[in-house]
């Protein structure tokens, strides 16, 4: 239940983040780019993250339960 808040939180506050002003380094390569990433963007590397984590533990047991 906690833990569900906590992810409603994060989810409205990135909902709320000002986008990020475009200026004149928004026309850097990504490995120049030193501004902040979008709040919306952390939260999709997040959720990809924890999906290929889960598939990784899923394959893993797979192949334990195989042997």
């Amino acid at each position: 239940m906690a833990r569900d808040r906590r992810s409603h939180v994060r989810k409205q506050e990135a909902l709320s983040a000002a986008p990020v002003p475009v200026d004149a380094s928004s026309n850097l390569p990504l490995a120049k780019n030193r501004s902040a990433p979008h709040p919306c963007l952390v939260e999709i590397v997040r959720l990809l993250a924890r999906q290929t984590a889960k598939a990784d533990v899923a394959a893993q047991r797979a192949n334990d339960s195989e042997d």
